[in-house]
């Protein structure tokens, strides 16, 4: 049984897609300004487009629509960008992209993506034989499947379903005989929270989003509730066994905290997780024969506090990754059968390696399986049931995925990738420890020619901030060419090698691609983490800027060849390089960004933010919250370089208003001679979408790129 903090971010070289500007006057109106200003805890916060925010509101809707409509007209007449986007389409039309593997028996299931579609539901069969579940696009236009849950027997598979992007669904249940409907279907319920199937498969509880009047400040990822639905009942039966944001009920839980309740199988046991947009978790059990009630009683035996950013339970022991005192992560467990037991009676089933970052565990039949970075490369080990720890061999070194396991089944499945070469599935044991699932990645071009090195970049403080470059060999290291240079810094989440064909097109077209992992992320562990968060978010612009001083300095990119970009939390981040250090790069793009934390509080999803970001209800809360505020940190008298900022319309993780207020602000302090651009999309949300929209966005980035900055041609493909 797997227990995960809810994390809610946006990988930006994974699942965002990025577009840039040219250097063209400025066609667009200029947004009114208001006399807003405000002195929360005696500080004076001047907001002159707080007119556009709103979850509903038409003025700045037609506004943005008014942007996007002139950005399209202006991206389509770049000179290159035909030449891209049948560069790119070509890759698209071969693409073949496997994910979220879940083995039952010996039937795995997995998501198949291809070109022009959002991902099918395929069923593998144990004599090799394959079978379409489901296309989405037959439950409805624009419809797309978020999440999926296998039942224990693997008779029926519960799908969250959305349309548009929006990351809201219902839950419906396929039969995997017929791959037709069942009468259920639940919701709404958010995206990424799937159902949690009893034992026996005879129902599952999922997390329900509260009604419209009951969210507070009318954020729907709060107040949520956990239901229990039967198979066959009516969805308007389905109790409700606990929910946030209640004194009522016991335990008590944050609005903004996201519920999950699972049932391992074997016991009476049940286990209640509170997590969201942090690296940790509370983790509660209780103790129903069958599902669980209302009036089942819980007791929480891990809070945030404790540090505990992943959890499993095999029987009935609680395996916990813990970074509480031990920053690189160690992994402990809880003897479940002792009816008070607790943290303090807990014992070290694997301890800290003082160079190696424990990131991930599973639970299996015959052991745990731990996933464990050492010097940028993930090793797999196995704890088996006598306590011994084993190294498992791996087929190559590259980034390792656990993706799933059963308590009834030996090994975990897991994916492996690098920057170069696409992600393969295996089953891992002692015995077979890279066993070949044949389902993965598939591109029509091979990129092993490509070489990814890894350098260090001198921050500030001087720090040695990890700087990974992807480049052709035979480039010249003068300056002339052209890089993009991705950061995030957030959630302690880490940027490890991603097989991308789209992005490496830009590196065998003789461009350099680049990842500065800097602090705010979980490269070097919980406490890398904790040094690039809240109020010390600015080390990790100051690894940004040292990241791009350091591709200069080896002769890849010079400063003005340099494109910065980042997306949602990365938004911070990017956002606060423009603010701060305008002059150390030629350009920036962000998309579905974070760019006005100070104004979280109001935004959707915006008190799930607060672990990370800061409470605006304390004054130490809002003076992190303003001093990384890119909106404000913006300055008249700045010269900015250019900036697009992408916008997806149905986004309900990133309110689109902040994208707005920081487009208008730069406007407004850049005059004439701002190059402010925003690329909207009315078919997505945080970033889900089809390969072929991803291949038309990365050719508007390469064409846009390729016209601004002034780098040389690269030289054609060898």
């Amino acid at each position: 049984m797997r227990v995960r903090p809810f994390i809610q971010h946006l990988i930006p070289l994974a699942t965002c897609f990025l577009a840039s500007l040219p250097a063209l006057a400025q066609a667009t109106p200029t947004a009114r300004t208001v006399d807003v200003v405000e002195h929360p805890f005696g500080l004076e916060v001047r907001d002159p487009y707080r007119w556009m925010e709103g979850n509903d509101n038409p003025e700045f809707q037609a506004w943005l629509q008014a942007q996007g409509d002139d950005t399209r007209r202006r991206m389509d007449a770049l000179p290159s960008l035909p030449a891209w986007q049948g560069r790119l389409q070509a890759v698209s039309a071969n693409m073949s992209i496997n994910r979220t593997h879940r083995l039952v028996g010996d039937r795995l299931f997995f998501i198949r993506q291809t070109s022009g579609g959002m991902g099918n539901l395929m069923l593998r069969d144990g004599d090799g034989s394959e079978r379409l579940l489901l296309d989405p696009a037959t439950a409805g236009k624009g419809a797309s499947i978020t999440a999926y849950a296998p039942s224990p027997d693997g008779s029926r598979v519960a799908v969250n379903l959305d349309a548009g992007g929006s990351e809201v669904t219902h839950i419906r249940v396929l039969d995997t005989v017929s791959a037709t409907w069942l009468p259920d279907e639940v919701g709404p319920v958010w995206g990424e929270i799937a159902a949690n199937w009893l034992p026996d498969g005879s129902g599952f509880t999922y997390l329900q989003l509260a009604p419209e009047a009951e969210r507070h400040a009318g954020d729907p990822l709060t107040h949520q509730r956990v239901r229990f639905h039967a198979i066959g009942t009516p969805p308007e039966d389905d109790p409700e066994l606990v929910r946030s944001g209640t004194r009522d009920l016991q335990p008590v839980f944050a609005p903004q905290d996201f519920l999950m309740v699972m049932h391992p199988p074997g016991s009476d046991l049940h286990v209640l997780v509170a997590a969201g947009a942090r690296p940790q978790s509370r983790i509660c059990i209780g103790r129903a024969a069958g599902a669980p009630t209302a009036s089942t009683p819980w007791r929480c035996i891990v809070d945030f506090e404790d540090a505990v950013p992943g959890a499993e339970v095999l029987g009935n022991t609680l395996y916990l990754l813990s970074n509480k005192d031990r920053p690189n992560g160690r992994i402990l467990a809880i003897d479940l059968s002792q009816p008070d037991a607790g943290l303090a009676d807990a014992t070290e089933a694997l301890a800290m390696d003082a160079h190696a970052v424990v990131s991930d565990l599973r639970a299996a039949r015959d052991g745990l399986y731990v996933k464990r970075m050492r010097n940028g490369v993930d090793e797999l080990l196995r704890i088996g049931r006598d306590g011994k720890a084993t190294v498992l061999d791996m087929p190559e070194p590259g980034t390792i995925a656990l993706l799933s396991s059963q308590p009834d089944q030996d090994g975990v499945v897991y994916a492996m990738q690098t920057w170069t070469r696409p992600h393969q599935v295996f089953l891992g044991t002692p015995e077979t420890p890279a066993l070949d699932l044949k389902s993965g990645a598939a591109a029509s071009r091979d990129y092993a020619h490509l070489r990814s090195v890894l350098v260090e970049a001198t921050s500030l403080d001087g720090t040695r901030v990890p700087l990974s470059i992807i480049h052709r060999p035979d480039i010249v290291l003068d300056g002339g060419n052209r890089a993009l240079l991705t950061g995030y810094g957030g959630y302690g989440v880490s940027l490890q090698p991603a097989f991308s064909p789209m992005g490496l097109e830009w590196v065998d077209a003789g461009n350099v691609h680049a990842t500065c992992h800097v602090r705010g992320g979980g490269e070097r562990g919980d406490a890398w983490h904790r040094a690039g968060q809240g109020i010390h978010k600015h080390k990790g612009i100051e690894d940004m800027i040292a990241c791009t001083r350091e591709l200069a300095a080896r002769g890849y990119a010079s400063r003005e060849n340099v494109a910065l970009f980042g997306g949602s939390m990365g938004g911070v981040l990017v956002g606060g390089a423009l603010a701060h250090h305008p002059e150390e790069f030629g350009l920036a793009a962000i998309a579905v960004g974070v760019l006005n934390p100070a104004r979280i509080a109001h935004a959707i999803n915006g008190a799930n933010q607060f672990a990370e970001l800061g409470n605006p209800d304390t004054e130490d809360g809002m003076r992190a919250l303003i001093a990384q505020d890119p909106y404000l940190a913006l300055r008249e008298g700045v010269r900015y370089p250019p900036v697009l900022l992408a916008v997806g319309l149905n986004d309900n993780r990133v309110s689109t208003w902040m994208s707005g207020k920081f487009a208008a602000r730069l406007r407004a302090v850049g005059g004439g001679d701002a190059v402010v651009w925003v690329r909207i999309d009315g078919d997505t949300g945080h970033g889900l979408t089809s390969l072929d929209a991803v291949a038309a966005t990365y050719a508007d980035l390469y064409a846009a790129v390729e016209h601004h900055l002034p780098g040389r041609a690269p030289p054609p493909s060898p």
